[in-house]
């Protein structure tokens, strides 16, 4: 066990991917440390494929979605444009 919200059971797994796809972003707390944040979107590739991810972590008190999800997504669409992903909405 690594922090005093790691993620335990299979269902547990499944409902926290399932709230990351809905939100097009993940957000960690707890998990790995007590007191450590992470946030993280994807990248995606010409053909809308996910290929990898960017995230920040720091400490729960400078860190969360609110805080730096807005530059994170910018980053993200310029990143993915770059691999020549074209947004459709």
């Amino acid at each position: 066990e690594f922090g005093s919200k790691t993620v335990k059971s299979v269902d547990e797994l499944k409902r926290s991917l399932k709230t990351i796809v809905q939100n097009g972003y993940a957000e960690s707390v707890d998990e790995l440390l007590d007191g450590i944040t992470s946030v993280a979107v994807p990248i995606y590739d010409f053909s809308g494929n996910v290929i990898a991810a960017i995230s920040l972590t720091g400490p729960s008190s400078k860190i969360n979605a609110v805080t730096c999800l807005d530059d994170l997504l910018k980053s993200n669409d310029m990143i993915s444009a770059n691999l020549g992903y074209i947004k459709s909405h």
